[in-house]
């Protein structure tokens, strides 16, 4: 009974505010004398019934003066008082309501206002015998309503963190020295950028060279991180925390929004989450990715990534990457890192469709060095490649290799008659589109798909330019055997040809350029020629010890040269001139690709109800040919001239007038026969339409119409109405 009524005395007296604050200046007066640091406690209260304690207002300031750690209020047990007063606090449950935690780097200060106090608590010198460490331990932490910032004075913005609503629910904290060790089984708050931070748990671990977070759990209202993290550096490192301080992570089956990443670094697609693992080891701007497995949508990305300067401001963001499988699509890959990779990635890659990678690359915010394998939807391809200013990619430049294996490459270059191409280049220029090419090449077309033609073994030397090409090609296809040097340029506005092609065999009808049985094509090209059509091509073509062979005969020609001018820009004359061929010349105001149609009205314009056809207004037609050889037998096999053919004749379209002299020793068409044909037609003569002169047979005028030739055409007339013997007409 008379211990009871002490205790209860004992209680009464404690309770008195005087005593209580007596009682906590001599608490905080041993720590502070043992340990150097300045530590306050408005009010302690202590029942010596329950141990129960409350303390409030409790306040530790850093060697700045300034507020390191305060409490508004601090209520737990206490579960030795003889232990208390020597200096140990073992306290049981502890609730701590409003804590404020202000960590802060000082100007020009190599360490922080925590690390300074932890000193204070561990100074590394010896102890005397006896003397224990700062101890400070707790069955059971909850913190509620409090804040934690991060300032560093030295930095442009000295906020680095700001933690509101700070949340914490944690077992077995101990504070022995400078270490710190707690079980986190709930930690929750939001940043001052807004983000979030739903639930953390894990083990955490705090030392003068280290800070552990094993068995890690975060979870936001888009993420989910599972993993272990550790920090190792020297307390001097965390006044450069970004550059000094090594990071030591693994994080499996972990999710991330981007959107949320983007509240602390803004380089990432909008409203995109991403599956991951990985294995993580460095600083934060010289971080590795190791074993990174990583999903979103239709991208997944396999392998190991070292990114350096990623939340730095004054130096350039460089990616390295060892790419064991990356699956994704152009569009994919600007969503994911639109201010990164949508910068360095060439618009053409839109048409490769999904494509994995496999390779290595360093890339920057101007430049991407590559060696990878490419299998997209439209073939397969490896490079080398070493690109600049690739912040303006469809105009980068580059240097290096590339190999394409069974690549549709008229996909990509929007050429329909280009096919499936095989080919080895060593390139060096700019450009990714056809608008901005420049580059030099040289290497091999093992096969090319051309007007449904496969043509194999070719190398290739020289400039690609837009449409142009200046250079040497050099084919060994079993149809086209064949050397080119010089220019071909297939611009839109004009295209322009100077070169010289010596060609040793090309079989004109396997390369689908003509329909014949047999058509076979040797010799030399010199061509000089601008022009986008044939209607304005000007320029020589000059063909030299050329032979060619169709399903009749075999024809050599030794020099065969055709020039096409231009007077006034409408007046054209073409020139022909082969002494043992045809020479001669087409002058007037013509398309081309109607001169058939314009000389079969000119000759349908002498029967009464011919039907003409279509075509463009204004055209005239002078020509004048002496045909040496066998010429027309190349272009109409079933049409066969002697040497000495004359042709000559005068055509103006609008005006209905036609004139022609056609004289020669011997015709075969068609399976009909003439000797010493001459024809003359003049559809404005009022006396006659048509004089023919065959053989023997004396020159008569005839009158189309006394034969009755209604609806016939010029073919019908010419070959298949025959009125005298030997004669066709």
């Amino acid at each position: 009974m008379v211990l009871v009524l002490l205790c209860v005395l004992g209680t009464l007296i404690l309770s008195l505010p005087v005593v209580q604050t007596k009682f906590a200046q001599y608490t905080t007066n041993r720590i502070n004398t043992e340990f150097g640091t300045n530590i306050n406690i408005e009010k302690l209260r202590v029942s010596l019934i329950t141990w129960d304690t409350s303390l409030e207002g409790v306040y530790i300031e850093d060697y700045q003066k300034d507020t390191l750690f305060h409490i508004q209020e601090l209520t737990t047990s206490i579960l030795s008082l003889k232990n208390l007063t020597g200096g140990k606090l073992e306290f049981g449950d502890i609730a701590v309501d409003n804590l404020t935690f202000k960590l802060t780097d000082y100007s020009d200060s190599l360490n922080s206002n925590l690390e300074v106090f932890i000193d204070k608590l561990d100074d590394n010198k010896p102890r005397k015998p006896g003397t224990p460490p700062f101890f400070f331990s707790s069955s059971n932490v909850d913190v509620a309503n409090s804040r934690f910032t991060y300032v560093d004075e030295n930095l442009e913005n000295p906020e680095i963190l700001n933690f509101k609503d700070l949340n914490i629910s944690a077992d077995s904290f101990l504070i022995v020295g400078p270490e710190v060790t707690a079980n986190i089984d709930e930690m929750s708050f939001l940043s001052k950028r807004d983000i979030a931070v739903k639930q953390l748990a894990t083990q955490f671990k705090y030392t003068k060279e280290q800070m552990r977070f094993d068995s890690l759990q975060i979870k936001t209202p888009e993420s989910n991180l599972n993993g272990n993290l550790v920090f190792d550096y020297d307390r001097k490192d965390f006044s450069d925390f970004l550059n000094k301080v090594n990071i030591t992570a693994d994080f499996q089956e972990s999710t991330v929004a981007f959107d949320e990443i983007n509240l602390l670094y803004d380089e990432f697609g909008k409203g995109k989450k991403v599956d991951f693992s990985s294995s993580i080891s460095g600083v934060l701007n010289d971080l590795n990715t190791n074993d990174l497995l990583l999903a979103s949508d239709n991208t997944g990305i396999r392998g190991d990534f070292n990114f350096k300067n990623l939340f730095s401001k004054d130096e350039s963001f460089i990616m390295e990457a060892n790419m064991k499988n990356v699956t994704s699509s152009y569009y994919e890959l600007r969503s994911l890192l639109p201010n990164i990779l949508g910068k360095a990635l060439p618009s053409t890659f839109q048409k490769l469709g999904q494509f994995t990678i496999r390779g290595e690359a360093i890339v920057t915010e101007t430049s991407v060095d590559a060696k990878a394998n490419l299998n997209t939807a439209l073939g397969n391809s490896y490079f080398d490649l070493n690109m600049t200013n690739v912040n303006h990619i469809d105009n980068a430049e580059y240097k290096g290799f590339l190999s394409l294996i069974d690549f549709d490459l008229g996909s990509l270059v929007e050429n329909n008659k280009v096919g499936r191409t095989t080919l080895d280049f060593n390139v060096e220029g700019k450009g990714f589109v056809q608008k901005t090419l420049n580059t030099e090449v040289i290497g091999e077309v093992y096969s090319v798909v051309f007007n449904n033609y496969e043509y194999k073994d070719i190398k290739v030397s020289g400039i690609l330019k837009e449409q142009l090409f200046d250079g040497t090609l050099v084919s060994n296809d079993e149809n086209l055997k064949f050397n080119f040097k010089g220019l071909a340029d297939f611009g839109k506005n004009r295209n322009d040809f100077n070169f010289i092609a010596s060609v040793e065999y090309a079989d004109l009808k396997k390369l689908n350029f003509i329909n014949d049985s047999v058509s076979i094509f040797k010799g030399n090209v010199n061509m000089n020629v601008t022009g986008n059509t044939l209607d304005n091509l000007a320029g020589d073509i000059k063909f030299t010890k050329t032979v060619f062979q169709n399903k009749n005969d075999t024809y050599y020609f030794e020099d065969f040269k055709v020039s096409s001018t231009f007077e006034n820009d409408s007046i054209r004359t073409i020139d022909i001139n082969s002494p043992d061929i045809i020479t001669g010349y087409m002058k007037g105001n013509f398309k081309v690709n109607e001169l058939g149609k314009l000389v079969q009205n000119s000759l349908g314009s002498i029967y009464t109800n011919y039907k003409p056809f279509d075509i463009s207004d204004g055209q005239t037609l002078a020509f004048n040919f002496k045909i040496y050889n066998k010429i027309v037998d190349v272009f109409f096999p079933e049409v066969k001239f002697d040497p000495n053919t004359f042709i000559k004749g005068n055509i103006v379209a609008d005006e209905g007038d036609f004139k022609l002299n056609f004289k020669s020793p011997s015709i075969v068409a068609y399976g009909n026969s003439a000797d010493s044909i001459e024809v003359r037609v003049d559809n404005k003569n009022p006396l006659f339409n048509t004089f023919v002169s065959v053989g023997d047979l004396k020159t008569k005028y005839y009158d189309v119409k006394d034969f009755n030739l209604i609806n016939t055409t010029l073919k019908d007339t010419l070959f298949f109405r025959t009125e005298f013997k030997g004669v066709v007409l």
